[in-house]
């Protein structure tokens, strides 16, 4: 089966170049998921092709849901170019398992299209509002990256606006497809991809949760089921600097046959820009009751069988989660570890952790499969991740993770940590300066910039 739209999209924008029908843009004070301090750019909202032009602008970047950590969607004196009215699905095939779709449309809602022909996404980010374009410019992951691997792995074809106003189609094996695919919008604008399918093979995921008593042992017992489950992600009790790493390995996969398990799309939508009282209920006596709570839900809840739109989405029912911080919000920062270097890693946190006393609210682990290429957050490895209170002492103790990083020869995810400088980013990343040199030779015009693209100095 195969939907078409009646009339091609290239051509229909080639005719169109009318300015005097440009969309508004108005002044517009942007935030992160973090809540990292605001930058006063501008918003723009099309919603037709023909007000797409960017080159009219000085300084523009493509915006998807707007819920990105970094502000790669926005910046000082930026126009942010949004994308969410363009969503439609141009093209799908049950039989060659594709699809093509704008970039504007929300995963959860492309999910929500698949399930009743039996096909799933191979990649899901944990929440349903990331656009595909945001999953395309920062190459995310899910929790099956040991299988997966990234999300642009099984991208085929992207369609770019370029600032002069041509389309361009990149296929796989181009310079510019490797440029835009966790290039964080710096090379035009997405205006749809074609993206392979998988099957679905049920509706209902079997959970069983595994106790672990630390990170080393957390990383070899994941190893140890990878092949016999489809989804794996920790959870570990950092919450104090004595806390032994102890937790729960929670795994996924596909049940033997379908039961009557209720499917709940329903999440209250991310706005991080919107203003709003945040009342501060994570404070660092309380870190350690939310773990305790948080593992005996998990002994409660853990083994039970669930929808699969449920399971693939978990943060889709805690929208409140990003708020509990407070007005200064919170750090994220998550890390792929080479497997051989894990077990020193883990040894030197934990030293670090006691040393500035830092609790840590949600930490977990990861197992990683793929090649590293420019600035993704990709390659084999344990990813491991950690959201800590917005302080200073915390900000002393990253800086010094940074360090560990480094030293490892470890990557930090630049989609999620809003503070990483530039110079830690050349250290980690050996392609950064290729990356950077391409992205400006690629884009002569230089108009696409954000505050990311300007705290890493691409």
């Amino acid at each position: 089966m195969a939907l078409k739209e009646k009339n091609k999209r290239n051509g229909q924008m080639k005719q169109e170049r009318d300015y005097e029908y440009d969309a508004p843009i108005k002044p517009f004070a942007f935030r992160s998921i973090d809540l990292s301090p605001a930058s006063q750019g501008f918003l723009c909202e099309p919603d037709r092709y023909r007000h797409l032009e960017t080159s009219k602008f000085k300084k523009v970047i493509p915006r998807g849901s707007g819920i990105s950590y970094v502000a790669a969607s926005y910046g000082d004196d930026v126009v942010s170019l949004s994308m969410k009215h363009f969503k439609r699905i141009l093209d799908f095939s049950v039989e060659k398992r594709t699809v093509t779709v704008e970039a504007g449309i929300m995963i959860g809602e492309l999910q929500d299209f698949l399930l009743p022909h039996r096909l799933m996404l191979p990649v899901l980010p944990g929440h349903p509002q990331i656009s595909v374009g945001g999953c395309i410019a920062c190459n995310v992951h899910g929790k099956n990256t040991f299988k997966n691997k990234n999300f642009c792995d099984w991208v085929e074809e992207v369609t770019l606006l370029r600032p002069s106003g041509a389309m361009t189609s990149l296929k796989r094996k181009s310079q510019g497809f490797s440029l835009t695919c966790g290039g964080f919008g710096l090379t035009g604008l997405i205006i749809s991809a074609t993206i392979k399918l998988q099957k679905l093979p049920l509706r209902t995921m079997e959970k069983r949760i595994f106790s672990v008593e630390s990170l080393v042992d957390t990383q070899k017992k994941m190893i140890k089921i990878s092949k016999r489950w489809d989804y794996l992600i920790s959870w570990n009790d950092l919450s104090t600097s004595r806390s032994s790493g102890c937790g729960y390995i929670l795994a996924g996969r596909f049940a033997k046959k379908d039961s009557k398990v209720a499917m709940n799309s329903r999440y209250l939508a991310l706005d991080p820009s919107r203003k709003k009282l945040r009342f501060k209920l994570i404070r660092e006596f309380s870190i350690p009751l939310i773990n305790k709570l948080y593992a005996f839900n998990l002994k409660l809840r853990g083994n039970q069988d669930c929808h699969f739109w449920n399971y693939v989405f978990p943060q889709a029912r805690i929208g409140h989660y990003f708020d509990m911080y407070g007005q200064k919000g919170f750090f994220e920062h998550q890390v792929l570890i080479p497997h051989g270097a894990w077990e020193e890693y883990s040894h030197r946190f934990r030293l670090l952790q006691k040393k500035f006393s830092v609790p840590i609210l949600i930490s977990s682990l990861k197992l990683f499969s793929g090649k590293r290429k420019f600035l993704n957050f990709s390659g084999n490895g344990v990813s491991f991740t950690m959201n800590l209170l917005n302080n200073k002492k915390t900000l002393d103790f990253l800086n010094k993770v940074d360090e560990l990083d480094c030293k490892t020869k470890s990557i930090a995810n630049v989609a999620k940590d809003s503070r990483l400088r530039s110079s830690i980013v050349q250290k980690q990343y050996s392609e950064y300066n290729k990356f950077k040199k391409n992205i400006r030779s690629w884009s002569t015009d230089n108009i696409y910039e954000s505050s990311l693209s300007r705290r890493l100095a691409i």
